[in-house]
């Protein structure tokens, strides 16, 4: 395992960005085109970005040499979690719900307009017919939160450590901040305590799942909450 430093974590990050990009600029337009919905093509773009995430980690697992279940787990860190891993999640939740939540209200208070929805999408309450959506949905989500955390957590993080020490972490969060390019500096700003959350806490505890946890709770329960009239847009 080689050391990964922070020009290269942006550089990875960044190419991942620009798919991202190219799908939200080019891949939805097309799809909406032929009559797809916007949400049914955005989990389309998505899946296929994220599905990418985890076919580069079982080809980097590979050329490492690291052929079965138990050598992915151990060099991914996938652990389950202890009674301190619960403990240091619930920091990183705390965290990250107080700082998204100071980041969204200072900005709005700056400008009234200040909107974190990404430009290409606009989630809005479902009608009762449209209810098929959410299960249209868990994929793409399982693909998100799975396959995200397992390259960046799991594959990257170590590397950045090595690089970095202590502060990996912080190399590993910025390279994650600019795959979100795609979704507009709003959202960015907005989303940036969830993602540094996520990687202090991984790295504290060694245990990728920590991240599994905090960000499959940050994106998955507002996505429903929205979906179903339950939280504003």
């Amino acid at each position: 395992m080689r050391p990964l430093g922070l020009l290269a974590t942006l550089s990875v990050y960044g190419a991942f960005g620009l798919m991202l990009l190219a799908g939200t600029a080019w891949g939805m337009p097309a799809l909406q085109a032929r009559g797809i919905r916007p949400d049914i093509s955005w989990f389309i773009v998505a899946g296929v970005v994220f599905a990418a995430f985890g076919l580069a980690t079982l080809i980097l697992l590979a050329l490492e040499g690291r052929e079965t279940r138990r050598e992915w787990h151990r060099r991914l860190r996938i652990k389950p979690m202890s009674g301190e891993d619960w403990r240091t999640a619930l920091a990183g939740i705390a965290f990250m719900l107080i700082g998204s939540g100071a980041a969204f209200l200072a900005f709005k208070a700056l400008d009234p307009d200040f909107s974190p929805h990404p430009p290409f999408l606009q989630i809005t309450p479902l009608q009762s017919t449209e209810y098929w959506v959410l299960l249209a949905w868990l994929p793409m989500f399982a693909l998100n939160i799975g396959c995200e955390e397992i390259f960046g957590r799991g594959y990257l993080l170590p590397r950045n450590e090595l690089a970095a020490g202590r502060y990996g972490w912080l190399v590993n969060a910025c390279g994650w901040l600019l795959f979100h390019m795609a979704f507009g500096w709003q959202l960015m700003i907005v989303t940036a305590p969830v993602i540094l959350a996520v990687c202090w806490a991984v790295q504290r505890r060694r245990n990728t799942t920590i991240g599994l946890v905090i960000h499959g709770l940050a994106n998955g329960p507002s996505f429903i909450a929205i979906s179903l009239g339950l939280m504003p847009a």
